[in-house]
């Protein structure tokens, strides 16, 4: 491999991991305080067995707020469709 083929390969490489970056930032996630993206675990973390565990282990690794930000997310317009609902047909 030239020295023209390996700058060519490390752009590339620079590229996708930026394009990856700004995907992550633009749908909103907060990615300041993680460590690396992609997120990289050990293989231990699969032998967490209760939620306490997870949300501890989520937690150190300040992910957390961008995981209760996708909750309230997902979670605020089911609430709202189900209250309405509720109003509807009572």
């Amino acid at each position: 491999m030239n020295w023209h083929q390996k700058c060519k390969a490390v752009l590339e490489v620079i590229c996708f991991v930026l394009s990856h970056l700004l995907c992550v930032i633009v749908t909103g996630h907060r990615i300041e305080q993680i460590p690396e993206v992609p997120l990289v675990l050990e293989d231990k973390v699969q032998e967490v067995k209760k939620t306490k565990e997870a949300v501890s282990v989520l937690r150190k690794l300040n992910v957390w707020p961008d995981i209760e930000k996708v909750m309230r997310a997902l979670w605020l317009p089911l609430i709202l469709t189900t209250r309405s609902y509720k109003c509807l047909h009572h």
